[in-house]
């Protein structure tokens, strides 16, 4: 009887035994399956033509794609850590800034323009997206900043700005500013 009792028990922890391999090899293969998206998901962030940076809730940039470190001139080494305030371009005021984290403390987002400063010290137009990222608990945890370099959109607006209110040729006001001008001062 002490024979089938032991033999019992040696049954029960083989089955154990099975249960928790076959545990740990579901795991592992979900494990690899969700590092095998990430990698996926690393890759479309860092090929992305839009900039995009990842901070944690006090501003620290976590990560830094490669379109970011071109638009900006610095490299992700001299970005990790760091806030995003280093490309500041001091264009805006502090008013500015306070309705940008206000909307996103109530909307969880922000989109506008946005002046930023390269590492070069040029200072460069920006559309810029920010997302509030809540983790579990439903507190942000992360920021996610998504912009994109409007510098040739600026300039090809001052440029018909231009051609549409001086004469080409010699760089004079025209007809259309007179008028222009002349309507704005007669609705004041």
């Amino acid at each position: 009887e002490a024979r089938t009792r032991l033999n019992d028990a040696v049954e029960r922890e083989h089955q154990a035994t099975a249960r928790l391999e076959q545990e740990v090899r579901l795991r592992t293969r979900d494990l690899s399956e969700a590092n095998s998206e990430l990698s996926v998901y690393k890759k479309i962030i860092d090929r992305s033509n839009e900039g995009i940076i990842i901070t944690d809730r006090k501003g620290n940039i976590l990560e830094a794609n490669s379109a970011f470190c071109r638009m900006t001139g610095y490299d992700q080494t001299e970005l990790l850590g760091k806030n995003p305030r280093v490309v500041k371009s001091d264009r805006h005021d502090a008013e500015f800034f306070a309705a940008m984290w206000r909307s996103i403390a109530q909307e969880g987002r922000w989109d506008g323009e946005i002046w930023n400063r390269k590492k070069n010290g040029t200072v460069f137009p920006q559309l810029l997206s920010i997302n509030a990222i809540a983790g579990e608990d439903d507190r942000t945890e992360k920021y996610d900043g998504i912009c994109v370099d409007i510098s040739q959109l600026k300039d090809v607006e001052e440029s018909l700005n231009r051609m549409a209110f001086y004469d080409s040729l010699t760089g004079l006001p025209n007809r259309a500013l007179f008028n222009d001008r002349f309507a704005q001062a007669l609705s004041r």
